[in-house]
């Protein structure tokens, strides 16, 4: 995975957003809402970074019938990214 904590942060918030997406409660929430409740400051910031991650936007994703992301979405896995960064800069090896 490449970006850093960076990266892992905005995927985090992006997650959270599509969780609000599709949650039946959240379905009532504006996109505007949902954009600044997780941490982007304008709603194309928000859409392009959400279509990079999930290939749809996030209107599209609040249409889907299923929660067909969310298995997905508990993967990552902190310990391993992180690991595998260190490697990478050749402080340790995995």
């Amino acid at each position: 995975m490449e970006g850093g904590i960076a990266k892992i942060i905005r995927d985090k918030r992006l997650d959270r957003a599509y969780r609000i997406l599709v949650d039946e409660r959240g379905r009532h929430v504006s996109l505007k809402e949902i954009t600044y409740r997780c941490g982007f400051h304008d709603g194309t910031q928000f859409t392009k970074a959400f279509k990079a991650r999930f290939g749809m936007s996030p209107r599209d994703a609040r249409d889907c019938e299923a929660d067909l992301l969310t298995p997905v979405l508990d993967k990552f896995d902190y310990t391993i990214h992180l690991s595998e960064e260190v490697a990478k800069l050749g402080i340790i090896k995995p």
